[in-house]
């Protein structure tokens, strides 16, 4: 399996263990935990546009936004819209206050945005080569909205253990996010942008 070498991949797992780790700890965290997934969620959107801006666009069907670049504008606008109505609704149901707010946050904050820029620049790098297929990239960051229905449903149907469903459900679609991610990096090309 080519992903034992992949430093970015062994990151993810090791962030992902550390915050279960965590949260099995104190419980308590989960507030902390969930605006950590929020900044990620937020960092993943606005490294997907570099990412549609950077790399060649090989889908075969027109593009359904116009050129490449329109593209991943709409996408930047929409998807930091939808975030900011989401930070709005996890600080209306108290999941956000300034209990959460702390020197761990800021430290992991920066930690969350240079993960997501070594990974970035890791993929420009050995992937420069590489093409994808913009109209299955747009929705790909769309994914992480599952785990925000988790936590949703968990409230009204499972209020003690919501907490470790919204992180195994995560921790799931981090893995599969970052296979997608992969797959549509070595889809291979014969267009041109």
């Amino acid at each position: 399996m080519k992903y034992v070498k992949d430093f970015s991949f062994w990151l993810m797992l090791a962030i992902n263990g550390y915050l279960l780790l965590l949260f099995i700890k104190d419980p308590h965290t989960v507030n902390l935990i969930i605006l950590l997934y929020w900044f990620q969620s937020f960092f993943m959107g606005f490294f997907t546009f570099l990412t549609m801006l950077s790399f060649k666009d090989n889908s075969n069907s027109p593009a359904f936004f116009g050129s490449k670049t329109k593209q991943a504008f709409f996408f930047l606008f929409h998807y930091s819209f939808f975030h900011l109505g989401l930070l709005i609704f996890l600080i209306a149901t108290s999941l956000i206050n300034s209990d959460v707010i702390n020197q761990y946050l800021v430290t992991s904050v920066w930690l969350l945005l240079a993960t997501q820029a070594i990974d970035f620049l890791q993929t420009r790098l050995f992937k420069s080569n590489s093409t994808i297929n913009l109209q299955q990239y747009f929705f790909l960051p769309y994914l992480r909205v599952i785990p925000l229905v988790v936590l949703i449903l968990g409230f009204a149907y499972f209020p003690s253990s919501f907490g470790l469903s919204f992180l195994l459900v995560k921790i799931l679609i981090d893995i599969i996010m970052y296979y997608l991610y992969q797959r549509l990096l070595e889809t291979p090309s014969n267009s041109s942008d």
